[in-house]
């Protein structure tokens, strides 16, 4: 490649990156405030809740606090209930049509295995394959998926990457 090729593409790729960089600090600058706006929010039914309780409120936000505040945000402020919207999206559409944007977007396909035991019977295990797998060496590995709450899982949403097929 001659130099002024090197220089031309050095140029645009330092182009592209300012613009990217000058786009998310465009998007901050936007989202900001915001996001500030949803914190204070969030705080002030913090506080109105742990007032109502007769506890005290230390006047912070924690991270955990998140997903529980901004859950009864949405069921007050837009009166959402979560378990009436749920049944507008059944899993057995909601999975496959998510496993297909994975595999658009990661260049994978997803193939069920239903001969295999999982930890509970309503685990799935999908086997994970380069889109154009040819061979075995076009193996990714194995996605599981356990949607359902029980008692014996933690209310989080965990992501555990597996190597080798070892935890």
């Amino acid at each position: 490649m001659t130099t002024s090729k090197r220089f031309v593409q050095h140029t645009s790729c330092n182009d592209a990156a300012n613009q990217y960089f000058q786009f998310l600090a465009d998007l901050e600058q936007r989202l900001r405030p915001l996001g500030i706006q949803e914190r204070e929010s969030l705080l002030r039914l913090k506080e109105e809740e742990l007032k109502a309780k007769g506890e005290t409120f230390d006047g912070e936000f924690y991270i955990w606090d998140y997903r529980y505040y901004d859950r009864l945000y949405l069921e007050k402020s837009l009166s959402l209930d979560d378990a009436l919207i749920k049944e507008y999206f059944p899993v057995s559409v909601v999975v496959p049509a998510i496993l297909e944007i994975y595999q658009n977007l990661l260049g994978v396909r997803f193939h069920k295995v239903d001969d295999t035991q999982a930890w509970h019977p309503d685990a799935q295990v999908f086997a994970v394959w380069a889109a154009d797998a040819k061979d075995e060496s076009d193996f990714v590995g194995y996605c599981y998926l356990d949607l359902f709450p029980r008692g014996t899982l933690s209310c989080v949403s965990p992501a555990v990457w597996l190597t080798l097929g070892r935890l």
